[in-house]
């Protein structure tokens, strides 16, 4: 007589509801998921908490999403391609990162979604709730990637500062200064060979101008509400004028 001592894994989890808790029915009143449908799983989203349930299966014609929540709202997706063999659902958090698996016992259990109506179907935490052996808390701790432009950039990353971005390292953190460039319009037209230097004075009747590169140049004393001389800044430099009426025969 032939004796089975060592079960298929698989098969021995077709009557369990694992992964999901003892007390969870898998049903919203009106999808039920197959107890046999899922025989393990693996949850290890960035952020998320120690309670994780099927939170909505969204099933078109040829595909279904299904998607991973906690108490403080979505955390991962995966889908399903209906006939394509599939016997995993890969999932993946809202920025492309790996977030755990769904192991199915087969294909035709996952196949199983393509029976459901075309439609989002909901469920609740007591619904399908996962065994918290299956579930890796994992806490949002220290920089883990870079947004930009709403695309996020993780593993290795390089910062690199030019045209006035100087990128330091202090401490434990990373100091960016945002100066500008000074030089960024002549490293522009330096390529396009039509860069010409600007000529800057150096001193007016052999006065330097103070520490930060500055001229006061005044019409007279504040007091004065009679002078006629105009000191004013123009498009090109600097423009001193006279006002008031021409007299004849004025001296120079």
């Amino acid at each position: 007589m032939t004796q089975i001592i060592f079960p298929e894994w698989r098969d021995m989890q077709g009557d369990s509801k694992y992964p999901f808790v003892d007390t969870a029915d898998l049903t919203n009143g009106t999808i039920t998921f197959p107890k046999s449908m899922f025989i393990d799983a693996r949850l290890v989203a960035i952020g998320g908490g120690p309670r994780q349930y099927i939170s909505e299966v969204i099933v078109s014609t040829t595909a279904a999403v299904v998607h991973i929540s906690d108490e403080n709202g979505e955390l991962s997706t995966g889908e399903v391609v209906f006939g394509s063999g599939q016997t995993t659902i890969e999932l993946l958090d809202t920025y492309g990162r790996p977030a755990g698996m769904l192991v199915a016992a087969d294909s035709d259990q996952l196949n199983v979604l393509a029976s459901w109506p075309v439609d989002t179907h909901a469920f609740t935490l007591a619904q399908t709730e996962f065994t918290a052996t299956v579930v890796v808390p994992t806490p949002q701790i220290g920089v883990r990637g870079f947004l930009a432009e709403g695309k996020l950039f993780a593993a290795d990353v390089y910062l690199l500062g030019e045209q006035g971005v100087f990128i330091t390292r202090d401490g434990a953190y990373i100091r960016i200064d945002i100066i500008g460039d000074p030089r960024a319009r002549q490293r522009f037209c330096s390529q396009l060979f039509s860069y010409d230097p600007p000529w800057f004075i150096q001193s007016i009747n052999g006065y330097s101008p103070d520490d930060y590169g500055e001229w006061k140049i005044v019409s007279g004393v504040s007091l004065a509400s009679d002078t006629v001389l105009r000191v004013e800044a123009i498009e090109s430099g600097i423009g001193l004028r006279l006002v008031g009426p021409v007299k004849a025969n004025a001296p120079d």
